[in-house]
């Protein structure tokens, strides 16, 4: 499966390129170019919809990893299994924080 969208990490900024939805709306680029990803017109969930977007491409990271270790699960040995539960246990901790990054809680 190849990935068809710009890698990431993304954040989001103002049109004029500061923090914070000044009114006109919201922005989200890509860090490493500063390339506009997509443009988010204002309205009462601009922010918020921004950071979910932004927040998007370590989302899809976390899935990947997650399904991943589900699939190797099935005919890991007892060690194996062991080892990828502690990964899973980090993952989960890794989705809480990017869930707290989406709601603006971090």
């Amino acid at each position: 499966m190849s990935n068809n969208f710009t890698p990431g990490p993304w954040y989001f900024e103002n049109t004029d390129g500061g923090k914070g939805d000044t009114g006109e709306g919201l922005q989200v680029c890509d860090e490493p170019t500063g390339m506009i990803v997509c443009e988010i017109e204002h309205s009462d969930t601009t922010e918020a919809d921004a950071r979910l977007i932004a927040t998007a491409p370590e989302m899809h990271e976390l899935i990947t990893r997650y399904v991943e270790i589900n699939g190797m699960l099935e005919s890991a040995s007892s060690r194996e299994a062991i080892d990828l539960c502690e990964e899973l246990s980090e993952l989960f901790d890794k989705f809480v924080a990017v869930l707290k990054k989406a709601r603006g809680e971090a």
